[in-house]
């Protein structure tokens, strides 16, 4: 995603960087259940980020398709073409509702280990 660049509107304003910022609207408004409309001061508020890594971890509802690469030298990618937000009707019959919770990390528990023997040789050729 462009954040600013790139061609500019008349009024000086990144094309690019208006698409992206309004990919992340959508995808906090599909994410914090905000339908695009509303501008209410709670709506306001779930839409405030305090930086990028607001962004990690969050489950939105999106359309995907392929992005088919014509030359032949690149794979095939994934694309998102549209996001889902509460104002659509998918939205409901994708979620049933309500954003699922996404799945807790399992914690790794500590355990004694001795540490390997001193060598020359690095640990990934081992």
């Amino acid at each position: 995603m462009v954040v600013s660049g790139g061609k500019q509107t008349p009024e000086g304003q990144s094309i690019a960087g208006n698409i992206s910022r309004q990919t992340l609207r959508a995808i906090l408004e599909s994410s914090r259940n905000i339908k695009p409309d509303d501008a209410s001061p709670e709506a306001g508020e779930k839409r405030k980020i305090t930086g990028w890594g607001d962004f990690n971890g969050l489950t939105f509802i999106c359309r995907v398709g392929i992005e088919v690469d014509k030359t032949g030298r690149y794979d095939d990618k994934n694309k998102i073409l549209q996001i889902i937000t509460p104002d659509m009707k998918e939205y409901t019959a994708s979620i049933g509702g309500g954003i699922p919770a996404p799945a807790a990390a399992p914690i790794p528990q500590a355990q004694a280990t001795t540490p390997p023997p001193a060598s020359n040789t690095p640990a990934w050729a081992q």
